[in-house]
């Protein structure tokens, strides 16, 4: 569109004025539109005029919305730890069956990991699916058909043969994928039974004879007593223990796992009749001939009590640290701890058949239909202790933003008292405020906190920390704006105005607060903008030296943390990039932000 020019605008004003007096109605013409437009909306109209400026607030409205907005949808408990989930790499689909391409008819056993799920059709087929770690997913070709039975750790799979051989792949590092040749040399009978856990296997032969390897000295697991073995019809294990079945529907348990063996009196003597045992990380449950649950174990989650079904129950698997049931009617129920969203049970399913396994759940209906719920997978990944990245970036992502915010209005209304104070009064009020800047300014920032830091130890706690973060930051920043202030004050207080509200009699604190501050105030944002972003990236350069804020709170300055260790940095760059691309962003947004404010405010600015 072709510019108007200057004679053309002062016609049209001119014929605006010329209709107004004929009409009776006044119209402002364009001269007085532009002569009467507001600072304000100068400021605004030029702010949005300036590219970066509206991509600094888009990076900014962004990062805000994570942060403060994500955190209320997704919930964090500082506390929680998941040691198999750990070092999980980005990515979703856990509960993916569909990609197996396998009717529910011909499902034979579904069993699950801590990352993935493994389906046994009825024909002996083995089809994978979710996060492949440890090349879990890559079934060899020895497990491509005539399998009977499967049995899934936490990032290992077994898979028992129809000649009765076993089959292992996955995770190695206490070979618990393959049958030691010394067990092998051992065994009494055909291996009938395989099953796995955390870093273990088992197997249990047509003899009732059970054998377990992998890592199972720690737990006790390589520990059977002589009158079990021979008896043993069948089992469960968990990451601590081994539940056992034996042929006269008695309970009984091995491994370190003191909460298993304290079953009810019932279940040893033979008052009930045992038919199905499973097992969670420090409980255990059974169920009998006659539909009853019986629960025992840790007092966590209230594992150790049965809910009040109100009908008999055909089946119960477990989880981790919860436990399910399915009832004649087939409603599915469950409890425990909602980790990881396990016991988001699908409602008003009526379920044939249920297949749970640490962090997910599968079940089929009586018409055939199948249903999964529970761990979908890691958007962002999981860091070294088995969290959530994604929902520690955004609670992180809280704690720094605001700790930037407190550390800036400190400093801020400091800095604005102290430079309107020293410019106004001059004189030795002025040389003693600014000797006492410049003693502040020659304090080494990063050494005075790393030492306040060892000199608190743990005497403070996280949360104290942070708050004292915030204090330091803000009473070692004020002096760059005081000095800012002072020589605006210097400017300001020798026009007109002033002398004219001082001849009146005007208070100076009046004059200084409804006169003079209005004409600073705008240089006062610009400087809070651009040292909120310097806030910011000192606390997490605090944080990433292990002095700011502590773990288990986490800040994008401690997730850093973790770039010091070469692992980290080759194998798992998931957590140490994106929080160094969030600090990126959220200190690039609020500079741009800061710079655009800056020519905005600025008189040139309006010059073309």
């Amino acid at each position: 569109m072709k510019k108007e020019s200057f004679f053309a605008k002062l016609g049209r004003s001119f014929k605006s004025l010329f209709r107004s007096s004929v009409t009776g109605k006044k119209e402002i013409n364009v001269l007085e539109e532009e002569a009467i437009q507001s600072p304000m909306r100068t400021i605004i109209k030029n702010f949005f005029s300036n590219t970066l400026a509206k991509v600094g607030l888009v990076g900014f409205i962004f990062i805000l919305l994570f942060s403060f907005v994500g955190s209320l949808f997704f919930p964090m408990d500082p506390l929680y730890t998941e040691p198999i989930l750990k070092n999980v790499q980005p990515g979703r689909g856990y509960l993916d069956y569909g990609s197996c391409d396998v009717k529910a008819e011909d499902i034979k056993q579904l069993a699950s990991g801590a990352t993935f799920s493994v389906v046994l059709t009825n024909d002996g087929k083995l089809c994978a699916w979710g996060q492949d770690q440890d090349d879990v997913l890559e079934i060899p070709s020895n497990a491509d058909s005539g399998i009977k039975e499967i049995a899934v750790g936490d990032r290992h799979i077994l898979a028992l043969t129809n000649s009765g051989s076993i089959v292992g792949w996955g995770r190695a590092n206490w070979q618990q994928q393959n049958l030691p040749v010394s067990i092998k040399g051992m065994m009494r009978g055909k291996v009938v039974h395989v099953y796995a856990n955390e870093e273990y296997s088992a197997a249990l032969t047509d003899q009732g004879y059970l054998y377990t390897w992998g890592s199972v000295t720690s737990t006790k697991l390589d520990i059977i007593p002589d009158d079990y073995q021979g008896h043993i019809v069948d089992a469960d294990a968990a990451a601590m223990g081994m539940i056992l079945l034996m042929d006269d529907n008695t309970v009984r348990a091995i491994g370190s796992g003191g909460d298993f063996k304290n079953y009810p009196e019932e279940l040893e003597n033979g008052e009930v009749k045992v038919v199905s045992v499973k097992a969670g990380k420090r409980n255990a449950m059974a169920l009998d001939d006659e539909g009853n649950v019986y629960a025992w174990g840790g007092t966590s989650f209230n594992l150790d009590t049965v809910p009040d079904f109100g009908e008999k129950i055909v089946q119960i698997d477990s989880g981790k640290n919860a436990f399910f049931a399915v009832g004649e009617s087939g409603k599915i129920y469950g409890w425990g701890e909602d980790a990881e969203s396990i016991l988001d049970i699908p409602e008003d399913f009526e379920a044939e058949q249920i297949f749970v396994d640490f962090f997910q759940g599968y079940a089929i209906s009586k018409s055939g239909e199948m249903t999964a719920w529970g761990n979908e997978g890691f958007i962002l990944g999981t860091d070294d202790q088995g969290r959530d990245v994604l929902t520690r970036l955004m609670h992180g992502g809280k704690i720094t933003l605001l700790v930037g915010v407190i550390a800036v209005l400190i400093s801020s209304a400091i800095g604005l008292t102290v430079g309107m104070i020293a410019g106004f009064k001059g004189g030795w009020i002025d040389n003693l405020l600014m000797r006492i800047a410049e003693i502040i300014v020659s304090i080494p920032f990063m050494p005075l906190v790393i030492t306040l830091s060892y000199m608190i130890g743990s005497s403070m706690d996280s949360q104290s920390k942070m708050y004292l973060i915030m204090i330091i930051l803000g009473l070692l920043s004020w002096p760059g704006l005081a000095r800012l202030v002072r020589a605006q004050i210097l400017i300001e207080r020798e026009k007109d105005f002033v002398l004219a509200a001082r001849a009146m009699g005007i208070k100076e604190g009046s004059i200084i607060i409804r006169h003079i501050m209005p004409n600073v105030i705008s240089m006062v944002l610009v400087d809070m903008t651009l040292s909120y972003a310097v806030m910011m990236l000192q606390e997490a350069a605090l944080s990433f030296l292990g002095f700011g804020v502590q773990p288990p709170n986490p800040s994008w300055g401690n997730m850093l943390n973790k770039a010091q260790q070469a692992t980290t940095i080759e194998n798992y760059w998931w957590q140490w990039i994106l929080p160094a691309v969030c600090v990126l962003i959220a200190a690039l947004s609020i500079n741009l932000i800061g710079n655009a404010l800056g020519d905005a405010i600025d008189p040139k600015s309006n010059e073309k």
